[in-house]
C-alpha cells in the first residue's frame, strides 16, 4: 500500500480539507465533466484527473472554510457570464453538501501568515487538528509534510495512479 493509499484508507468516512484549485475543478468537472479541460480554471487538469479526484474524495466528508470557499466563488467569476450564472447556482448546491469550518483569522499561526497568506494559514490550523489536507500547492504541501501533518500531494496522486494505469 502506497503513502497516499494509506492516507486514504485512514481516512475514510472521515473530514478532509479540500484546497481551493482542487474544490474548482471538483465544482467544474461535477458541473460539467465536459468542460474539465476547457475551463479558463482547471484546464490544466483532464477529465481522468477529476476522476481520480472523485474517488479520493468519495468516502469521505468535504470540508472547506469560507476563506476556500471565497477563492473558489473569485476563480469561478471569470468564466463567461452564462456559464457563470450556471455555475454559481450549482455552486449553492454543492456548498450544502460540504462541510465548512469556521477559523477566526486571530487564532491562526501568524508565522505560517506571514509565508503563506491567509487561507493556508486556516488550512495549516485544521491540518493541526488532525484533518487531512488535499493540495496541488507545493509550496503547502512541503510546510505541511515537513511538521509532519497529514497531507496529499494531488499532483503526486496523479503520478501515482499514472503509474498503476
Amino acid at each position: 500500500m502506497t503513502y497516499i493509499q494509506s492516507l486514504i484508507s485512514n481516512n475514510l468516512n472521515k473530514r478532509i480539507l479540500v484546497d481551493a484549485n482542487l474544490l474548482i475543478l471538483y465544482l467544474i468537472g461535477t458541473f460539467d465533466r465536459s468542460q474539465v479541460e476547457t475551463d479558463k480554471n482547471t484546464r490544466a487538469y483532464t477529465c481522468e484527473d477529476f476522476d481520480l479526484l472523485r474517488k479520493l474524495l468519495i468516502n469521505s466528508k468535504i470540508v472547506v472554510t469560507p476563506n476556500i470557499l471565497t477563492e473558489v466563488s473569485n476563480l469561478a467569476s471569470s468564466s463567461n457570464e452564462l456559464s457563470k450564472q450556471r455555475l454559481f447556482a450549482y455552486m449553492g448546491k454543492l456548498f450544502e453538501q460540504v462541510g465548512e469550518v469556521y477559523i477566526p483569522s486571530n487564532n491562526i499561526n501568524k508565522q505560517v501568515l506571514r509565508k503563506f497568506g491567509l487561507t493556508d494559514s486556516v488550512i495549516h490550523k485544521l491540518a493541526e487538528d488532525k484533518i487531512l489536507v488535499l493540495t496541488a500547492d507545493f509550496p503547502l504541501y512541503g510546510y505541511l509534510s515537513s511538521i509532519g501533518l497529514n497531507v496529499i500531494n494531488f499532483n503526486h496522486a496523479r503520478t501515482e495512479f499514472m503509474v498503476r494505469k
